[in-house]
This record gives C-alpha cells, sequence and structure tokens, in this order.
C-alpha cells in the first residue's frame, strides 16, 4: 500500500498530465469526426441540389411532350416510335457486351484428382 504522500503525489500528476492529455484525445477525435460529418452533409446537400435539377429537367421535359403531343400528334408519334427504336438499339447493345463478357470469362472447374500424400 502506498503511503498518503505518494497517493497524494500520484494524483496530482494525473490531474495535471493525464486528464488533460486524455480531454485533448477526446477533443481531437471528436473534431475528426465532426469535419467527418460536414462532408458527408456537404456532399449529401449537393446530391439533393443535382436530384432536384434532375427532377425540375424531367418535369419540364415531361410538359413539352404533352404539349406536343396535343398541338402536333404525328410528329409525337414519329418521336415516340424513335425513341423506342433507340432504346431497343441500346438493349440489344448491352445484351451483346453482357454476353461477350459472359463467354470470354470461365471460372475454374472442380476436378477429381486425389490430394497429393504427404510423407513422413
Amino acid at each position: 500500500m502506498p503511503d498518503v504522500d505518494t497517493l497524494a503525489a500520484r494524483l496530482t500528476e494525473m490531474r495535471e498530465t493525464l486528464v488533460p492529455a486524455r480531454a485533448q484525445q477526446i477533443d481531437t477525435g471528436d473534431q475528426k469526426q465532426l469535419s467527418r460529418l460536414h462532408g458527408e452533409a456537404a456532399r449529401a446537400r449537393e446530391a439533393a441540389t443535382t436530384y432536384r435539377q434532375i427532377s425540375t429537367e424531367a418535369r419540364t421535359e415531361q410538359a413539352l411532350r404533352a404539349r406536343l403531343a396535343d398541338r402536333h400528334p404525328e410528329l409525337h408519334q414519329t418521336e415516340v416510335q424513335a425513341r423506342a427504336r433507340v432504346q431497343q438499339a441500346e438493349r440489344g447493345r448491352a445484351e451483346r457486351i453482357r454476353q461477350q463478357n459472359q463467354s470470354s470469362y470461365r471460372p475454374p472447374t472442380q476436378t477429381n484428382r486425389p490430394s497429393p500424400s504427404r510423407r513422413l
């Protein structure tokens, strides 16, 4: 058992050095976490702005298409058919690429070879 003077000296040392160091460590960790959270919030705000802009553009395009369909139904039908052809061509291209990627990679097959034996 340490004597009272030694114990008092150790407590004073802890109060003056160890506690402030631990407090500084906690503060540094909190600052890092706060910075990370601010960065995530900024990215979320940028994404929200981008999505709002895309949404506004989509609504504008939808309104223009509806107006085109009302005023010029033949032109609208032609455009709808052209879009369908483009989408079909893109799906066909994606399917060909997917098939090429599948045919080029062949996973290794399992063989029924006996495992090598260890000789002692």
